[in-house]
């Protein structure tokens, strides 16, 4: 059994094709029927792909490889440093996953990487088109707002740009804020702070403020909560201040 100990130098994730998820190996084993993906990766120092396996990824999200890092479910980025042991057969490496370890993580891409033409499918995962979520979100908390009365169209129309508008904003300023959350983790939580805010009720300002508490003091102990099974204490730090964001993109929750 060989080991790796370095750095992640490229990330390649490939959606599966239906004759891929039908095909029997020469061990006689097929992929997990509920798997969408197959990882590979490739290493600092070490010629060719590392074979991960397949993985289920969200239809909904852009295709990551999610790790425990830290006691913490993150993205796994290029750059981050790893330890695992593999076998080698011929030109293939296959890394043992129960030995897989994040050392760190990396701040390179969590997304697949282009692929070149050897590699790609024609089905290659492409950018992820997320209006759909995003216009959904929207009416939501419009219509908790109107307290679901549909008789003002107008009004609902104003509201569910002014509510996206809201999320957008806060998106990207907790991503700031909570650099170690991974984005899925931020606009999940941004977005039904915002969506709780309306259900309390009050005005785009009154929404605002009731889901930067959310966000500062209910948000995190539950967070952590779940995450490690410590009881739930408010927090009561300081509100996170608004930021002079770049134009980065947003990811809806």
């Amino acid at each position: 059994m060989k080991v790796f100990n370095g750095k992640i130098t490229k990330i390649g994730i490939w959606e599966l094709t239906e004759e891929q998820k039908n095909k029997v190996f020469s061990n006689g084993k097929q992929y997990s029927k509920d798997k969408t993906h197959r990882v590979a990766l490739i290493c600092e120092g070490i010629e060719g792909w590392f074979n991960v396996g397949s993985i289920k990824c969200n239809p909904d999200y852009a295709p990551t490889w999610r790790r425990e890092i830290d006691g913490n479910w993150e993205d796994l980025r290029e750059g981050a440093e790893v330890f695992f042991q593999y076998t080698e057969e011929g030109k293939y490496k296959n890394i043992k996953l129960k030995s897989f370890n994040v050392i760190k993580n990396g701040d390179g891409k969590a997304t697949p990487f282009p692929n070149d033409e050897k590699n790609s499918n024609n089905n290659q995962t492409q950018k992820k088109d997320f209006s759909g979520i995003s216009t959904g979100h929207a009416i939501n908390c419009s219509l908790w707002c109107t307290k679901h009365d549909i008789s003002n169209i107008t009004k609902i129309l104003e509201l569910s740009k002014n509510l996206h508008d809201l999320t957008v904003k806060l998106q990207k300023e907790y991503k700031k804020y909570k650099k170690d959350m991974s984005e899925y983790d931020v606009n999940a939580m941004v977005g039904h702070a915002i969506l709780n805010a309306c259900r309390i009720g009050g005005e785009i300002n009154t929404i605002e403020q009731n889901a930067r508490l959310i966000l500062n003091d209910i948000v995190p102990p539950v967070s952590e909560y779940i995450k490690t099974g410590k009881s739930p204490v408010p927090s009561f730090g300081l509100p996170f201040e608004p930021d002079a964001a770049e134009d980065d993109e947003t990811i809806p929750f």
